[in-house]
Order: structure tokens, then C-alpha cells, then sequence
């Protein structure tokens, strides 16, 4: 049981047993929020990107044929 699991871990602590955790300094904490943030802002940009697309190819308006990037410069 988990009071039991608690007791347990809780005497190995005591006893030096168990090492404790990593927490990592705050900018290390800040810099991989704003890497999390990052990468899920770019999934969004990417899937608005491919729902265009489908759009577009619904609408038998066939970009891709011509240009090698919609979305590009």
C-alpha cells in the first residue's frame, strides 16, 4: 500500500540510502520553459500550415506544382 511504500522510503531517506533529487538552477528551469514553449508554438505554426494546404488542394488550387514552399520568402 502507499502508506506503507511512504514508511519504507521514508527510513531509507534516514539511513542515507537515497539520493535526493536534481533541481536544476532557475535560469536552467526558464530556459527549458521557453524551449517547451518554442517547440509547441512551432507544432501550431505547422499544423495551421498543413490545414491550408489541405484547403488549398481541396479547392484543386494546386501550389505545390508550381512553387516548392507556399509558405516561403
Amino acid at each position: 500500500t502507499d502508506v506503507k511504500d511512504a514508511e519504507w522510503l521514508a527510513k531509507l531517506l534516514r539511513c542515507g540510502l537515497i539520493e535526493s533529487n536534481f533541481v536544476p538552477p532557475e535560469d536552467i528551469r526558464d530556459l527549458r520553459d521557453l524551449t517547451r514553449y518554442r517547440k509547441k508554438l512551432i507544432h501550431h505554426r505547422t499544423a495551421e500550415q498543413n490545414r491550408i494546404h489541405k484547403i488549398l488542394q481541396d479547392a484543386n488550387i494546386k501550389l505545390t506544382s508550381v512553387l516548392s514552399d507556399i509558405f516561403g520568402v
